[in-house]
């Protein structure tokens, strides 16, 4: 059975990744943009603090 989790639980482990993202091990590059639009895609569907705290996170990582 799977274990639901809030709408802030899912944000904070996607600001993780934004964070910190993982390297594409064929190209060795960041892969934070793909977390981005995830993060992006699922805004709509959140409830506002944590929309606000993903939203946060995405316009401060967005440009580097």
């Amino acid at each position: 059975m799977e274990e639901d989790i809030s709408d802030m639980e899912y944000a904070i482990e996607l600001a993780k990744h934004i964070k910190n993202p993982c390297i594409e091990p064929a190209t060795g590059t960041p892969i934070r943009e793909f977390y981005i639009r995830v993060a992006e895609r699922d805004l709509g569907n959140m409830d506002l603090p944590a929309r606000e705290f993903l939203t946060y996170i995405i316009a401060k990582y967005n440009k580097q």
